[in-house]
């Protein structure tokens, strides 16, 4: 503890300091993540990714029920891509034609439109949804 008069600064103002500091930088750091959604992906669009992800589409059988991955299928949350650089359009071009087992990394292929094939509008709403995983959006 500081006494009066000593020089040496107390933990406890370095602390907030060092906390101030971090606080304020946050939202530099924030903005630079965050893009603009693409034409089309809205909130209700995302939304809607999701529960065909976990449901008809059946998604999180490999990918899981958090998208983060399993022994069958990449994470999905993170901002690395097997194929591309993860655009919308590159997710829905996988969603829609899927990935053959010739170039599949577990060698297990990905259904086209899901396991149990959903329509254009849905895949469209599941490339959303794992578009938004791995970005903040814009305002």
């Amino acid at each position: 503890m500081a006494r009066l008069g000593s020089i040496h600064p107390s933990p406890c103002g370095t602390t907030l300091v060092v906390l101030a500091i971090m606080v304020l930088a946050l939202p530099a750091v924030a903005q630079e993540r965050r893009e603009p959604s693409p034409p089309g992906v809205t909130d209700s669009v995302i939304q809607r990714g999701s529960v065909v992800f976990r449901g008809s589409a059946r998604c999180d059988v490999c990918h899981g029920a958090d998208a983060r991955g399993t022994e069958d299928g990449p994470d999905l949350t993170d901002d690395k891509w097997l194929r591309g650089e993860g655009t919308f359009d590159q997710i829905l071009e996988r969603v829609l034609y899927g990935t053959p087992r010739r170039d599949a990394k577990t060698g297990k292929p990905m259904p086209m439109r899901g396991w149990e094939p959903v329509s254009g509008d849905d895949a469209r709403a599941v490339a959303a949804y794992v578009w938004s995983l791995s970005r903040q959006r814009a305002p």
